[in-house]
Formats: structure tokens, sequence, C-alpha cells
């Protein structure tokens, strides 16, 4: 009763709020967690989820803090509740002792969206907290094709919206080098007949499968593989391989 009572004093207005304002979801902070027991907190976070419903909308964790920051630990929250509008927030900071890149790994298959944090850069703009590259690959990896979100986190170097610009720039050249890369592969490939582009979903439409999907398919593509003789190598799933790995391989 007491909980219920604080999902409707504390979280309804926020709810309001939230749907009032076309918001996808709305953000759970669960560092200042009133209770370490897993189901209890699991407990908690489903009656929000469920009270959400009516609004049409997702309750999104962030790794924030505490036990949040442990992306084993929230992640088992996240499957206990068992909920399609629970998800996480990854925050590429925020994960204490823990290591950041396993903990966005963990959280990534049920993000709802991504918090790209940069606290310090060098003097080429370069982030030195976080190896941006290699944390958007394992969120890319995952699937996820929805919004990535900046968040301040370099104010003692420069002002909070210097910071955001920075880490703009970063994720921006990030995309460049991949389009870049895109490009030398299809200008080494040299199409016969150019290349078309195709759009075969809107991006709105879009849904990635879940993992335990996309690994059910590797597994049908070994079985049948095995079936005709050909090689059995799970390894042949392509996100396993670096696309600049693969130009050097064509190159030789």
């Amino acid at each position: 009763v007491e909980r219920l009572l604080n999902i409707e004093l504390s979280h309804l207005a926020v709810l309001r709020a939230g749907a009032a304002s076309g918001a996808d979801w709305v953000l759970v902070l669960e560092d200042d967690a009133a209770s370490p027991d897993i189901d209890d907190c699991a407990d908690g976070l489903r009656g929000l989820c469920e009270r959400a419903v009516p609004y049409s909308l997702n309750v999104v964790v962030e790794n924030h803090g505490g036990l949040s920051s442990n992306g084993e630990w929230l992640v088992g929250v996240i499957k206990l509740v068992d909920l399609p509008n629970c998800g996480t927030l990854p925050d590429f900071g925020n994960f204490g002792e823990y290591d950041r890149y396993k903990g966005v790994a963990e959280m990534m298959p049920y993000a709802k969206g991504v918090s790209a944090k940069a606290t310090r850069f060098d003097d080429e703009g370069n982030v030195l907290d976080t190896d941006f590259p290699r944390m958007m690959k394992i969120v890319l990896d995952a699937g996820y094709h929805g919004y990535v979100g900046i968040e301040s986190g370099g104010r003692d170097q420069m002002s909070e919206i210097d910071a955001i610009r920075a880490t703009k720039r970063v994720l921006e050249r990030i995309q460049r080098e991949f389009e870049e890369l895109v490009d030398e592969i299809l200008t080494f490939l040299d199409p016969r007949d150019g290349v078309e582009l195709v759009t075969v979903t809107d991006e709105d439409e879009y849904f990635p499968p879940p993992r335990n999907i996309r690994d059910l398919q590797v597994a049908v593509g070994v079985a049948a593989a095995a079936m005709v003789g050909g090689r059995t190598d799970a390894g042949l799933d392509d996100r396993r391989f670096r696309a600049s790995d693969v130009l050097d391989a064509l190159r030789r």
C-alpha cells in the first residue's frame, strides 16, 4: 500500500507531464534505492511501469551510482520486472569501479535510449575517459538505432554548453569515419552498375530483433551449413568482423 501510494504521490505528475509532452519514456534513478534486495526493487519498478501503461510511456533506469552502476545487477532487475515498457538508459559514465564497456554491453539489449557522457577532453578534442568509437560499436552491435543523447560531464574543464558541443563533435567524427570507410569499401568493390540507395523501412518502423533471436539466426545458419556440408563456424556472424579488417583482407 505504501509503495502504491508513493507511486501516486511522487510519480503520477511525472507520467502525466511525460504523456502531455509526447515523450517516449520517463527516467528513474535507482541510486537511492531503499533496499538492496533485487526482488524488492523489481517489485517497485514493476508497479511504476504498470502505472505508466495508460500513458503509453516506457520507464527507463539509468546507471546512476550505487547498485544501479552494477550492470549485471541492474539488468537482473529489468529481467525480473519483465514488462515491455521497462528498459534501461545506458550512460557512458556513472559506473564507478565497474567496467563501463561491460556495463553498457549488458544494458544495451534493454536500452530505450543512450546517454553519451564525456567528462574530459584532450587538446585535439578526443575524450580521455571513454573510448567513444569502442562504445559506439557496442551500441550498434546491440542493434540499437535510436537516439543518442548528450549529457554534459566536462563542466570542470569548460562550460556546460561547450562540453555538449565537444561531445557532439566527437560523435559526428565517428559517424564521418564510418561513412568514409563505407565509401572506401564501395570504391574498392567498384560495383558494375553503380550504387543505388534503397530504403527498406522507415526508421520509426524499424525494430531490431532481440539478442536471443539473433543468436537463434546464427544457430539456424550453422545447422543449415552442416546439412549441406559447408562450414559450421558460428564466427561467420558478420557483426564480429571489423569493416576495416575486411577491407584489408580484400586488398591482399
